[in-house]
């Protein structure tokens, strides 16, 4: 069955994500920021839909455990839905961990997830991939993020990929919670994804649900390719 996407529920959605992500951050006293009021911004209509954030969380705990030592972080999801038939077409959501320094950021870790369709050969339909990311900086300046960003994970092999979950927005907001957040926040984050629309979006994967129903063992990689 068909199920269509309006603007509106993806507005809703997204939203109810990020207040409950902002919400678990300031009970924790860290700082959350966003290039926009909501959190995401949305472009399109019907057919195709796009959603888009970039995210920055100020002197975070580099652990859950332990708020010795700090870390900068942003978040930038792009992704792009088919309100037709429900289904996400598109994602790409980039992460990246910075120390900051009198001459601007250093790169401490940077990856992206991606996913896309028709999904290439030889990729996971699912992955995740090192290396460095390019960030809107004039953006990131007005956040209040120090540019520039410095030479550093940009070194790092960027063409091994690693199959993963689907990491979409609230999924990465989800691991970053896990790490960095205290687990009572964080058991109160995952609660509030479980039960939000947006789990019930499925990205538009068929050859991997067949695979999985065909060829068993579900937790393997191969059903990834």
């Amino acid at each position: 069955m068909t199920t269509r996407l309006r603007v509106s529920d993806i507005r809703s959605g997204y939203s109810s994500v990020w207040k409950h992500f902002s919400d678990a951050a300031d009970a924790a006293r860290l700082v959350v920021k966003a290039s926009d009021g909501l959190g995401h911004k949305i472009v399109g209509e019907k057919k195709s839909i796009r959603v888009s954030a970039l995210l920055y969380f100020s002197a975070w705990p580099s652990k859950s455990t332990s708020g010795k030592k700090k870390v900068d972080i942003l978040v930038q999801a792009d992704e792009r839905f088919n309100g037709a038939t429900g289904k996400i077409e598109k994602s790409t959501t980039r992460v990246g961990y910075f120390e900051q320094t009198t001459d601007g950021a250093r790169p401490l870790l940077q990856l992206h997830y991606d996913f896309e369709t028709p999904v290439p050969a030889a990729h996971p339909v699912f992955h995740a991939q090192l290396g460095a990311s390019t960030w809107p900086t004039q953006t990131l300046a007005e956040l209040g993020f120090r540019t520039p960003i410095l030479v550093g994970a940009d070194s790092l092999f960027g063409h091994h990929r690693i199959p993963t979950p689907f990491m979409g927005f609230g999924a990465a907001l989800l691991a970053i919670a896990a790490d960095h957040l205290e687990h009572d926040l964080y058991f109160g984050f995952l609660t509030a994804m479980r039960t939000n629309d947006c789990v019930l979006w499925s990205p538009a994967c068929d050859g991997f649900l067949k695979s999985w129903t065909k060829h068993g063992g579900f937790p393997h990689s191969h059903h990834w390719y």
